[in-house]
């Protein structure tokens, strides 16, 4: 799934001039994109763009979370571990918007756990840099 689909889809979604019947159809699209294996990389590209609107990158940063959970191994160690730094960079990033934050922290957390649960030899960094990561964001997004 691209991410254009997913920015239009969640456009239609969030968009208070979209008729029922659309919102309808983007939801049931964007639930059935979530789902599939391939839209990690679509999914941290909205997560990523300072140019979607937070709803957008809120919905995708869900999804990775919604993801994370339901990952049983499908999406494998080096990719997993690129996923979390990737992630953690955006975490960083001063223009990520608090809701959207939050929901990154715990998807960066549940991919470190599971990292962790799977492949103790590189990923208790990542599991540490990830909870402080998401600390920081929950403190910051409290001052």
């Amino acid at each position: 799934m691209a991410a254009h689909e997913l920015r239009a889809a969640c456009g239609a979604l969030y968009s208070p001039s979209s008729p029922t019947n659309t919102r309808q159809q983007a939801m049931t699209f964007l639930a059935a994109a979530a789902e599939q294996d391939g839209s990690w990389a679509s999914c941290l590209e909205l997560v990523q763009s300072t140019q979607d609107a937070t709803e957008t990158r809120y919905w995708a940063a869900n999804a990775l979370f919604a993801k994370a959970r339901r990952d049983r191994g499908g999406l494998g160690a080096e990719p997993r571990l690129q996923l979390i730094q990737a992630l953690a960079t955006a975490l960083g990033a001063p223009t990520m918007p608090p809701s959207v934050a939050e929901r990154v922290a715990v998807a960066v957390a549940t991919l470190a756990l599971r990292a962790e649960s799977e492949d103790a030899s590189g990923a208790s960094g990542a599991l540490e840099g990830a909870t402080r990561l998401a600390l920081d964001a929950c403190q910051r997004d409290a001052a």
